[in-house]
């Protein structure tokens, strides 16, 4: 991640990439703006539920200085971590306890990305909705999520 792309991106390349120790979901929206850019991902699939190829435990893109994907092309799933969500008759929103940074986030950019999620998981299909969902109520059963309010 390059420092400019969050207010906390600093913290972010200190912490050597936990968030990008998978699983990383990728909807169909993903893959599309990922090949669209001309940019050739290795994807799992378990049914519905894709998540981008490890590489040794990481992100295939992840590199010394952080992710090698423009923040443009990036998934869903990192462009607002920490902020995660379960989508079904409302959307919730949580924060990943996997951050180690989560009191340098400022709320505003919270905020932001609750914004996108709403608007980018109206284009998802409904499978990638109910897997993202399904995935994240696992870790929230795990006690691995902090629910914002």
């Amino acid at each position: 991640m390059a420092p400019s792309e969050t207010p906390f991106a600093e913290a972010c390349i200190k912490c050597d990439g936990l968030c990008c120790k998978g699983p990383i979901f990728v909807s169909l929206c993903d893959i599309a703006r990922l090949r669209a850019a001309g940019i050739a991902a290795t994807i799992k699939s378990d049914g519905a539920f894709r998540t981008l190829a490890l590489r040794q435990g990481r992100c295939q893109f992840l590199e010394r200085d952080g992710c090698a994907l423009p923040r443009s092309v990036r998934p869903l799933d990192c462009r607002v971590f920490p902020v995660v969500f379960v989508a079904d008759s409302t959307t919730r929103f949580f924060l990943s306890e996997k951050c180690p940074f989560l009191s340098s986030i400022p709320s505003s950019w919270v905020d932001t990305q609750r914004a996108v999620v709403l608007d980018e998981i109206s284009q998802w299909a409904t499978e990638d909705v109910s897997a993202y969902s399904g995935h994240i109520r696992a870790a929230l059963a795990q006690g691995l999520l902090r629910p914002l309010k």
